[in-house]
Order: C-alpha cells, then sequence, then structure tokens
C-alpha cells in the first residue's frame, strides 16, 4: 500500500499503478506430503485443485533424493539436489546446478559438507567438499540466526519452540536468499535446531540501510510451535516525492498430528 504523507495525492496515486498495477495481495501455499513412515514424499505450491508438486523426495537408507518438477528445461537453475542425513540433520548434500555458460544451460553439481554449533546444534554453514571453502554461512549471535544484521531480537522472553521452524530462515528463505535446498532443509527441520529466540524486527525487503527495520510478530500454539509470522510497516520515502511503501507479510504454519 502507498501511504501519502505529502500532499500531491495525484502522483502517489501514479506511483501506485506504476509499481503495483497487478496488486499486492499474493498469497501461496506449500503442502507438505508425508509417507506411512512420516518422511515427506513431496512438497506442492499452489492450494486445492491447483496444488501441484514442486519438489518429489525419496529415500534410500539415510540418502534423501529430491527433483524439482518445476524446472524448465534450458533455464538456469537447480533440477535436482540429494541430502545425506546423520541423526536426523543433513550431513553432506549433492546439488544439480543449471549454470549457464557461454550462452548455454548446463549442468554444474557440487558436492557440499553441512558444519553445525556444537553447543546449540544449529547449522552454521555450507562447505565445498572440493576446495573446503564456505558456499553459505549462517550467522548466530547469542543461538539466534542475524544473517549479517538482517534479523533484531529485542525480547529475550521470545522464547522459540527449537525443533520448530526458524522464523528468520523462514524469512530469508522466501526472500530468495536461501537455495531451494537450504530453504527446504529448513522447513523440513532437516538443518538442526532453530534459533532460541524469536525475531522481533528484520531488514528483508528494505530497499536501502536507512529505510527503516520492519516489525516482526509471532503467534505460538501451547507447545511454543510458531503459527502465525507477521513482519511489515511502513519504508522510506525512496522517491522523495512524499510516498511512501507499507507492506506486511503473513506466514502460516498448520501442523498435522
Amino acid at each position: 500500500m502507498l501511504e501519502m504523507v505529502g500532499n500531491d495525492q495525484e502522483m502517489a496515486d501514479m506511483y501506485f499503478e506504476m509499481l503495483f498495477s497487478e496488486g499486492t495481495n499474493v498469497v501461496s501455499q506449500l503442502s507438505l506430503k508425508y509417507d506411512s513412515d512420516n518422511r515427506v514424499t513431496a512438497v506442492q505450491q499452489g492450494e486445492g485443485a491447483d496444488a501441484a508438486d514442486w519438489y518429489t523426495f525419496s529415500f534410500d537408507g539415510d540418502k534423501v533424493s529430491a527433483l524439482n518438477k518445476m524446472y524448465e528445461d534450458g533455464e538456469p537453475g537447480i533440477r535436482a539436489f540429494s541430502w545425506v542425513l546423520n541423526d536426523g540433520k543433513v550431513e553432506s548434500s549433492n546439488v544439480d546446478f543449471m549454470r549457464t555458460v557461454s550462452g548455454e544451460v548446463v549442468s554444474r553439481p557440487a558436492d557440499f559438507t553441512w558444519t553445525y554449533d556444537a553447543v546449540n546444534g544449529q547449522c552454521t554453514g555450507v562447505v565445498y567438499q572440493s576446495t573446503g571453502s564456505n558456499y553459505v554461512s549462517f550467522d548466530f549471535e547469542n543461538g539466534n540466526y542475524t544473517a549479517d544484521g538482517m534479523f533484531e531480537y529485542g525480547d529475550a522472553g521470545k522464547k522459540n519452540n527449537i525443533f520448530g521452524v526458524d522464523v528468520a530462515k523462514a524469512i530469508a528463505g522466501v526472500t530468495t536468499s536461501l537455495d531451494d535446498d537450504h530453504a527446504l532443509a529448513c522447513f523440513l527441520g532437516y538443518d538442526g535446531k532453530a534459533s532460541l529466540n524469536l525475531p522481533t524486527a528484520t531488514m528483508f525487503d528494505a530497499m536501502s540501510e536507512d529505510d527503516p527495520a520492519k516489525a516482526v510478530t509471532c503467534t505460538q500454539d501451547g507447545e511454543g510451535y510458531v503459527t502465525v509470522a507477521k513482519w511489515g510497516g511502513v519504508g522510506m520515502d525512496m522517491m522523495g516525492i512524499g510516498v511512501k511503501v507499507t507492506s506486511e507479510t503473513i506466514f502460516e504454519f498448520t501442523y498435522a498430528e
């Protein structure tokens, strides 16, 4: 929503049409399907009759293989990945990256080792097996995922269920800061324990460092699992014409018995 903070409502309306001509109310849903052994077999996007498989999963001992059913041939992205689990956590992974090389999209698979904090059991990074260099690192402070300062934890009393969803990682996942395999490991609980606390603000979706942090509020059930997470607020006037963007994003988590 565009909020007029100056006097030129006509200018505000023009920017509203330019920036949000297709609407701002976007609803998406991920549904998880499980087998009789309570192992995920598919992650679907969409609702009801429109639901379609995004990734399908198969199991062979401690190895979990995932196939991207929405991957389109000739496009860059992740075509498939696999995890090797140890004590319910991803110990190593292989990702079939489709990369553009000299104008042609080709397969560039890579093998990774996942590292964990010895105290809190949280995933701290993913390392290339070939070189030992970091592919991605997850920054934690006092047991909470900060994403290099993108999250604030302003209330020590807001405790998270460490076996539930890490709200900060979930926010990072949907804003495309995590690859599919990392984001799905978070949602499925394969990346170790979640942050100890719940974030109170985030800088994700900020247009610059001067944009104010967006407040994060969470609703929990009786066991401390987050059922609703919201973040949003009024952004800065990037255009300098008295127009600010107000946004709100809502996550709803439904748990099966």
